[in-house]
């Protein structure tokens, strides 16, 4: 073959093992089909990295989203009862409050009646009127019920006319 009539373009030359164009003018462009780039998924558990990772991180995301949503109503619901047990103990200690008050006024009453209290039952057995109980009488008076619930020593009052 001559030189001079024919010129082979060099875009005509394909070397089988590259499968590339050796044109510099024009793009190069991959002809051979078997790279993984270009090769067609065969099933839909292959999937690109990028989809993979996407649903991995949703995943995650998911995920972490339900467990701060639990513990943040598991705090809530702990602060709930923390606020009902206060006042729960500020009910209970109000009402010991109470309670000890009550107990030292009765003690102070206690105190302050005593000497009544003597007075009013110590009555000789010879003087005891019909029907008396236990040697026990006493002198109708306004004050007559406070002092006997007043006095350790009232365990029965019966009233005369």
């Amino acid at each position: 073959m001559s030189s001079f009539g024919y010129a082979s373009s060099e875009s005509e030359n394909l070397t089988p093992e590259s499968g590339k164009q050796q044109s510099p003018e024009i793009s190069t462009f991959s002809l051979n089909l078997d790279d993984e780039e270009y090769s067609v998924r065969s099933s839909q558990s292959e999937r690109p990295i990028g989809v993979k990772k996407a649903k991995l991180k949703r995943k995650i995301d998911d995920e972490m989203s339900t467990f701060i949503k639990t513990l943040e109503d598991g705090i809530k619901e702990l602060i709930e009862q923390l606020k009902r047990t206060s006042a729960q103990r500020q009910q209970y200690m109000e009402l010991q409050a109470k309670n000890y008050v009550l107990k030292e006024i009765k003690e102070e009453n206690k105190e302050r009646l005593q000497p009544y209290c003597k007075r009013a039952f110590a009555v000789p057995p010879s003087s005891q009127p019909n029907g008396s109980f236990a040697g026990i009488h006493m002198p109708m008076n306004s004050a007559t019920p406070i002092l006997a619930s007043h006095c350790s020593s009232a365990i029965f009052l019966k009233i005369y006319n």
